[in-house]
């Protein structure tokens, strides 16, 4: 049996359910004429009604959450999950492409038995499944019977996997919607993008960059041995050059440089966010933190070969060199770019070239950071 058999599961059901029916019950019972008299029947009855209360559209156009499920001191931000799709997928996944999700095997499946698969079939496809989980949730009793019909609704995570060896997803359970059950942490339903910190894929890395509070999305990076970014993918409406030597060409340019900075600095403050999160009451210590490696970020693009930078390039950090870039981006990537569609655009990549003093630079704000648990 679930965990939702201990006494405490079922009181925090009872408490729910009998708390959202008295609000359906009291709704109701207002409109009412005081002839008509309100009887514990008509609560009751009234109850039967609490599904479409609580599991309404807002609620149900979201991914579900088990947070409710959850005994007290159960909490877990990071997670990992094994990977079992396309490189493809994964590039179409991240860039939040409309027909794209990551679930379970089974779940997959049954979105895929559908006769259509577009981007409307497969919103209705979700709704529907987080309106039965939701409604099972709230039924005391049903969460067990639901999940045991089908289990491919649960998406099971990885505690312990070797991360060097494996292709692998890593999760941040932002809005607390992960669950602990039967001693394993779960998703419901499917993973959102905004949840992925990173993708590995052989000796690459996806990485999402975006807004640390609304998740809107920034950049893909692509990224190398050491952190170091090789890049981030676009849409293109048309099918992009992604000749090798073109992309090297390109990567001079002013505006691919720009971009490289740009990068960088959204790097720096989404590292300011996540010590923020770890040592609140340091806030202005990492405040000043980020901004004195802003401005030295934008001295150095300003003047590269200022005397000020020089030490940087004798730093030992093992990054992705120039001459190995090409074993990271390797055919199979330029190939998994190429079939890859984003709401029926293609996938374009800007090529950054590795600048050993730029990453220095970003890695010394880094250890800063952590030396702040100190």
């Amino acid at each position: 049996m679930l965990k939702l058999s201990k006494v405490d599961q079922k009181l925090k059901f009872i408490f729910l359910y009998l708390f959202f029916a008295h609000s359906v019950y009291a709704q109701v019972s207002s409109t009412q004429s005081d002839s008509q008299g309100n009887t514990l029947s008509d609560f009751f009855k009234l109850t039967q009604q609490l599904p479409q209360a609580v599991c309404d559209e807002t609620v149900v156009s979201r991914a579900p959450t088990l947070e409710t499920l959850n005994s007290e001191g159960e909490s877990q931000k990071n997670h990992s999950l094994v990977l079992s799709i396309s490189e493809t997928r994964v590039i179409e996944f991240l860039m939040e492409d409309e027909t794209s999700f990551v679930a379970s095997p089974g779940l997959i499946d049954d979105w895929r038995k559908l006769p259509t698969q577009s981007a409307e079939d497969l919103a209705a496809f979700k709704k529907k499944t987080a309106l039965d989980l939701c409604t099972a949730i709230i039924t005391p009793g049903q969460f067990d019977v639901l999940t045991q019909d089908k289990p491919e609704l649960l998406l099971r995570l990885n505690q312990k996997i070797n991360l060097n060896k494996k292709n692998h997803i890593r999760l941040q359970d932002i809005e607390g919607r992960f669950g602990f059950i039967n001693s394993q942490w779960v998703v419901a339903g499917w993973i959102e993008p905004y949840e992925v910190q990173s993708i590995k894929i052989g000796n690459r890395t996806y990485r999402r960059l975006s807004n640390y509070i609304t998740n809107q999305l920034h950049f893909i990076q692509v990224i190398g041995q050491g952190g170091v970014p090789l890049g981030y993918l676009y849409p293109s409406e048309k099918k992009p050059n992604l000749n090798w030597s073109y992309l090297q060409e390109t990567s001079k340019k002013t505006l691919h440089q720009k971009k490289l900075f740009e990068n960088y600095r959204k790097m720096i403050e989404i590292q300011a966010y996540e010590a923020l999160a770890l040592f609140p009451e340091k806030v202005e210590t990492i405040r000043k933190l980020q901004e004195f490696y802003k401005n030295l970020l934008n001295a150095y693009h300003l003047y590269p070969e200022s005397d000020q930078f020089k030490h940087y390039k004798n730093k030992k950090i093992n990054i992705t060199q120039k001459k190995q870039v090409k074993k990271v981006l390797n055919q199979d990537f330029f190939n998994a770019i190429e079939s890859a569609k984003v709401n029926q655009s293609y996938v374009g990549m800007v090529y950054f070239e590795p600048d050993k003093k730029l990453h220095a630079i970003f890695n010394e704000y880094k250890n800063k950071l952590l030396q702040l648990k100190n």
